[in-house]
C-alpha cells in the first residue's frame, strides 16, 4: 500500500516539474505591457491611424507592435540599435528628422519591415550613407528620403539592394554628396530618382546605373554641380529634370535616352537636340522641353566660403541662344 502511494506522489511530483518547465520555456506575451504611448510621445493620431511623434527624447523607447506609423522629431539620439523597429510588424512609415546628434544607425536598424512604404532620415549629423539592405519591404512603390544630411558624402555601391523587390522611389535631395560610387543603385527596380540640389555633387559616374534591373524613369540633378551624365543607364529615362544646372553644358549622345518623353533643362540649345528622338516603335516625335526661366541666386545653407557657396550665383546672365541662332559658349548646339 505504502509503495503505491509513493508512486503516485512521485508520478505527480514528475507532472508538476514538466508542467514548470513547460511554462518557463514557453515565449511570453509581452505585448499588454507595453504601452501604446510612451513618454514624451504625442499618440493623438492613434485610433484614426496608429501614429506616435516623440520629441526631445534621448532614449528611444518600446513601441507597440500595432503601430503603423512613426515620427521622431528634435530627438537628442545618438544612435539607434540594432533591431530597433524589429517588432513593430505592421509599420508603415518611419520619419526621423531634426537631430544633429545622430551619428550612427547600426547595420540592421532597419530589419525586416514588409509593409513599410515611406522611410525619411532629414537633417541629421550621420557622416555615411545609413545601411538599408535589410529593410526588405514587399508593398508596391516603396518611397525613401534622404535629405538635408550635410555630412552624407558619397553613396557607396548597393546602398539601396534589398530595400524592396519591387520598384522604388529614391529622394535623395540637398545633402552633402560629393560622390556617387559605380553600382550604387545595384539590384533595384527604380522609379525616379532625386538628386536636387546636391549643390557639391560634381558629376555622374558612367557606372552609376549599372546593376539596376530596371529604370529609373525619372533622374533629376536639378541646382547641382553635376557636368556630366552617365551615357550608360539612362534607357528607361522618361523625364529628365536640369533645372539650373549651369554646369551641365553637354548631354550624353541621343542614343542613351530610348525613353524619353520630356525634359526641363537649363540651356536652350539642349532642347534643340531633343527636339527630334527616333524611337524604338521606329518613327520621330519630338520631346516636350522646357528651360529654366529663372537665373535667381540659389540659396544655400552650408557655411560661408564653402565651395558650393562659390558656386551660387555662376551661371550665364546673357541672353540664351536660340536653336536658329546657337552661341560659341554653348557648342551642345550639335548633337
Amino acid at each position: 500500500m505504502s509503495e503505491d502511494i509513493h508512486s503516485v506522489i512521485y508520478l505527480k511530483m514528475n507532472l508538476i516539474i514538466r508542467m514548470f518547465i513547460l511554462f518557463i520555456a514557453s515565449p511570453v506575451d509581452t505585448t499588454d505591457n507595453i504601452d501604446v504611448c510612451p513618454t514624451f510621445c504625442d499618440c493623438t493620431k492613434w485610433d484614426i491611424t496608429k501614429t506616435v511623434s516623440c520629441f526631445e527624447i534621448d532614449v528611444l523607447p518600446a513601441f507597440h507592435p500595432s503601430t503603423k506609423e512613426l515620427w521622431l522629431v528634435e530627438t537628442r539620439l545618438t544612435s539607434i540599435s540594432q533591431d530597433a523597429f524589429a517588432n513593430l510588424i505592421n509599420i508603415s512609415h518611419i520619419y526621423i528628422s531634426d537631430d544633429e546628434s545622430l551619428t550612427s544607425l547600426e547595420r540592421h536598424s532597419f530589419h525586416k519591415l514588409p509593409k513599410a512604404i515611406h522611410m525619411g532620415i532629414f537633417n541629421t549629423g550621420l557622416p555615411s550613407f545609413p545601411a538599408l539592405g535589410q529593410i526588405r519591404s514587399s508593398q508596391d512603390d516603396f518611397i525613401l528620403e534622404i535629405v538635408d544630411n550635410l555630412f552624407i558624402r558619397e553613396i557607396p555601391a548597393n546602398s539601396f539592394n534589398g530595400i524592396s523587390e519591387n520598384e522604388i522611389t529614391l529622394m535623395l535631395n540637398s545633402n552633402g554628396l560629393t560622390d556617387i560610387q559605380p553600382y550604387a543603385f545595384n539590384g533595384t527596380r527604380l522609379e525616379e530618382v532625386y538628386l536636387y540640389r546636391n549643390v557639391d555633387l560634381v558629376r555622374l559616374d558612367e557606372r552609376t546605373f549599372s546593376g539596376v534591373i530596371s529604370g529609373p524613369t525619372l533622374l533629376d540633378v536639378s541646382e547641382s554641380r553635376v557636368n556630366s551624365l552617365p551615357t550608360m543607364g539612362l534607357e528607361a529615362v522618361q523625364k529628365l529634370k536640369a533645372k539650373n544646372t549651369w554646369a551641365l553644358k553637354k548631354l550624353p549622345p541621343l542614343r542613351a535616352f530610348q525613353h524619353l518623353q520630356s525634359a526641363e533643362l537649363t540651356y536652350p540649345s539642349h532642347c534643340c537636340g531633343l527636339s527630334k528622338v527616333k524611337r524604338r516603335r521606329g518613327h520621330v516625335e519630338s520631346v516636350i522641353c522646357n528651360l529654366t526661366r529663372s537665373t535667381r541666386r540659389q540659396r544655400s545653407t552650408r557655411p560661408s566660403g564653402s565651395p558650393s557657396e562659390a558656386y551660387e550665383g555662376q551661371h550665364p546672365q546673357h541672353p540664351h541662344p536660340t536653336c536658329s541662332n546657337p552661341s560659341p559658349r554653348d557648342p551642345q548646339h550639335h548633337h
